[in-house]
């Protein structure tokens, strides 16, 4: 599996969309491989850890179980990740992977610093959301706080788009109040 490993950081490297398609079909086909991705994904590789990061996200997105029993691997690395580009990964695999979201509790803080922190690219901001409103979702006792969230975040935002996030997103948890 060393070669196999080699062989998928070369492949990772350079990887377009098509290509980490490519990579979900064979780590289906060949599940023992999701361990070396897995592996990849959680490295502080530059670059690489993000591209396996997005091939675990459709992964997830084909079969929202496939990372439920190690989902606390990538919970543990959400906090310590090296780069931005990781950290929307994570944030992607925890959005699209199905698991106890109470696990995410003691990070809701962080989440929110996440949302209001300015200098996080516009996509932190965004996937960070994303992860609130599915906590709101699934967690009753979280849906105050994150309407809450998304008033404010409508208030500070400057971006337009972001703006309409925020507000469709406190909506959608008030309805469910």
């Amino acid at each position: 599996m060393t070669d196999y490993k080699t062989t998928l950081m070369r492949r990772l490297y350079a990887a377009g969309k098509l290509n980490l398609l490519n990579i979900v079909d064979e780590t289906l086909a060949e599940p023992d491989k999701l361990t070396i991705l897995i592996e990849i994904c959680l490295s502080d590789e530059e670059r690489i850890s993000y591209h396996a990061g997005w091939a675990l996200m459709y992964l997830c997105q084909k079969d929202k179980n496939v990372l439920t029993d190690v989902i606390d691997l990538f919970i543990d690395k959400f906090k310590k990740t090296s780069t931005d580009s990781q950290l929307a990964s994570i944030l992607k695999i925890l959005y699209h992977t199905s698991y106890d979201t109470r696990k995410l509790l003691p990070y809701l803080d962080f989440l929110e610093d996440l949302i209001f922190t300015e200098k996080k690219q516009l996509f932190i901001r965004h996937y960070s959301m994303n992860l609130l409103l599915k906590i709101a979702k699934e967690i009753p006792g979280t849906r105050q706080e994150a309407i809450e969230v998304f008033k404010l975040a409508y208030e500070v935002f400057i971006v337009e788009h972001m703006k309409k996030k925020a507000a469709n997103f406190a909506n959608i948890v008030k309805k469910l109040v």
